[in-house]
């Protein structure tokens, strides 16, 4: 009896692949201004569909929301909800306060190479849930790097690690870095 192959390190996990690296926001929030953020291992057809990330409530109710690429990371997309936040946030999005919801992400959805979303098995799942809070967070967060340390001199061509530390009231979903030349 023959067994089928697996994805191996090339396949559907590996670091070729066109999957979903995270999810965010993922478990309860406390504030209910989330604008929730898929990134990607490779960078992401442009522009994305409409329906490449859609959010329903836990009973199957759809969020009406718009979907956009992150314009300093080709790799990310954003949903952002439709409904407006209470007075005096009236210019903000936000969801319903203190509820579940599920964000899926279409498989359908192509990278800018024209490779298709890889979900599950070997890859990441391409759904993700959450928790609305209450508040409507209109604070930044607070981000200091740590490392290298201010004035220290860096090789053009070095790779060098990086680390910072962020704060929020609200929560910090994810911090990324980019060089500045693209």
């Amino acid at each position: 009896l023959g067994r089928g192959g697996g994805a191996g390190f090339g396949g559907a996990g590996g670091a070729e692949a066109f999957k979903i690296i995270s999810i965010t926001p993922q478990g309860p929030v406390n504030t209910k201004k989330v604008i929730v953020k898929i990134v990607f291992a490779k960078p992401v057809e442009a522009p994305a569909p409409a329906n490449a990330v859609t959010v329903e409530k836990l009973d199957g109710t759809q969020v009406a929301g718009t979907v956009s690429a992150n314009p300093d990371n080709n790799k990310e997309l954003r949903f952002v909800p439709s409904q407006l936040c209470p007075p005096p946030n009236a210019a903000l999005h936000c969801f319903d306060d203190n509820t579940d919801y599920r964000v899926k992400v279409s498989q359908s959805l192509k990278s800018l190479s024209g490779a298709t979303l890889a979900c599950g098995g070997f890859a990441p799942a391409c759904e993700n849930t959450f928790k609305s809070g209450s508040t409507v967070d209109v604070t930044p967060p607070g981000v200091s790097i740590t490392y290298p340390v201010s004035g220290q001199s860096v090789s053009a061509d070095a790779l060098v690690d990086v680390n910072a530390y962020v704060t929020d009231e609200t929560g910090v979903a994810y911090a990324s870095f980019r060089d500045g030349t693209n």
